[in-house]
Order: structure tokens, then sequence, then C-alpha cells
């Protein structure tokens, strides 16, 4: 109750006539029953009269969001997946090339994706590095082959995200695997000293990822810079991203986060790792 009421309070404060505050709030459909009750106390706050609530989540996951019809004006907003005509805009966008040039690739790329924006710019990714999109010097334009796109590739999204993951070196899947660990977000220094201390347990590997000498010769101001290198490369991928913190870090997707901690170990020995 003090906790609510400390929001709502603050959120008073702030938000004023000539400083109006939007408070974005993502992924909803995570939310425990404490965080929900905070949603929905914040709604029901009349004071807060230069306040613009926005909540986001997911209608594909069985989730339903908290009813705040009844505490104030809202208006629902679906944001849908993209069509067709939207795919080939962006394929034409990217290539450069008019978009009757692109559908037969455009309607296999909406196929596979769904129209999911995220699964697209993966799919793209994925059809540049396995070759089956390619740039043609002699015909200066973009080439392709529809069939083997269709063929060759595969429209889930976790075997997307597998595949990107799988594209890192040994050293950076186990220090990905460790930082799932600590969830969607992490910092640096609790992710040295699990690493430290639990890669050997994880792995079976008495050398730790990325060195050439066990944790109990390790120097830690050197080994930090061993990760920091390690992290660097999985952020040139596009798996993690700069948190809001100083040496913290952020899974890219929700996704690639279930797809790195579905290879940790199961059952006590994940709960273990927990602990």
């Amino acid at each position: 109750v003090k906790f609510k009421l400390l929001c709502r309070n603050f959120l008073s404060s702030v938000a004023t006539e000539r400083l109006p505050v939007v408070l974005f709030l993502d992924d909803l459909q995570w939310a425990d029953d404490g965080s929900t009750e905070v949603f929905r106390s914040l709604c029901s706050d009349m004071n807060s009269k230069h306040c613009l609530i926005i909540g986001a989540y997911r209608d594909d996951e069985g989730y339903l969001p908290p009813n705040v019809e009844t505490l104030l004006p809202c208006t629902d907003l679906l944001v849908s997946r993209l069509t067709l005509k939207d795919v080939n805009h962006i394929l034409s966008t990217v290539t450069d090339m008019k978009a009757s040039k692109i559908h037969s690739l455009g309607e296999v790329v909406h196929a596979k994706t769904k129209g999911n924006p995220q699964f697209i710019k993966l799919f793209l990714e994925t059809l540049y590095i396995e070759k089956l999109l390619s740039f043609s010097v002699e015909q200066e334009s973009w080439v392709w082959d529809v069939d083997k796109v269709m063929a060759e590739t595969n429209d889930a999204s976790n075997v997307l995200m597998a595949a990107k993951i799988d594209r890192l070196s040994t050293d950076v899947q186990e220090i990905l695997k460790l930082a799932s660990c600590l969830g969607f977000v992490f910092d640096l220094d609790l992710l040295q000293l699990i690493v430290e201390g639990e890669h050997e347990n994880i792995t079976g590997k008495s050398l730790l990822p990325g060195s050439k000498v066990p944790p109990a010769e390790s120097n830690p101001s050197q080994y930090r810079d061993v990760l920091l290198k390690l992290l660097a490369k999985a952020k040139k991928h596009g798996v993690l991203t700069d948190g809001k913190r100083p040496y913290s870090y952020t899974f890219a997707h929700d996704k690639v986060f279930e797809c790195v901690y579905a290879t940790l170990p199961t059952g006590a020995e994940r709960q273990q790792l927990h602990i």
C-alpha cells in the first residue's frame, strides 16, 4: 500500500501542465500480481491529470490486461503485424529495387516471418549470412533464388534465434548462458562473479571462457577485460544491447533471452545455478 501511494504521489508531483509525463510500461504480459496492482493504482489516481500511461502487451500469449476502463478513459490500439505490402516496401528500400522486382522474395519473407518486424530483420540477416541473398557486382543489384530461400530456411522464430546464437563463438555462447541466469538485464560485476564461480560446474571445462587459465589463477581485472571483449562480440551480432546503467547489458529481444536460457541444464542443475 505504501509503495503504491509513493508511486502515485511521485507521479502527481512530477507531471505538471507545463511538463506532462508519458509513462510507457512494456511487456505487461510478464507483470506479476504486485506490479499489476501498482499499474491499476496509477490508473485510478485522478490527481495525475497531466500523465499519459501507455501499457503494451502481447495478445498472443493468453494474457488479459488489467481492467482499467472503469477507472479512467482508455483507448485500445492494436498494433498489427506487417502486411505483404509493408514487407515489400521494406525490401524495396533495403535493396533499392522496385517493389515489382522483389515481390516474389517479399512473399517468402512475409510467409516465413508472419509479418513480425523483429523476425523480418533476423530472417534477412540469415539470408545474407547463408548467401541466399547477395549483391551481384556484375548485375549491380541484389540477387536471390526464391526456391532456395523457401527450401533452405525455417519459419520458426526460435530456430532463427538459435541459428543467430550458434554463429557466435563457443566462449561467447557460454558467457550468454550464464548471463541468462541473471535475467533479461544483468551487470558485468555479477556476471564475472558467476562465471568465475560456476563455469566449470555448467560446462565441465576448467578454463574460463576466452582465457587459458583456470579461475584460481585468473587475475580479476584482466579477466574483466576478457569479458568485456566477449560481450562486445555479442553486441556486434545483435544479441545484447547496452543497459541503462554503466556496465549493464540487456538481451536484444525476449526471444533471444528465451533461446539462450533454454540451453541451460534442466531440473535440479538449473535450480542450483539460480541459487
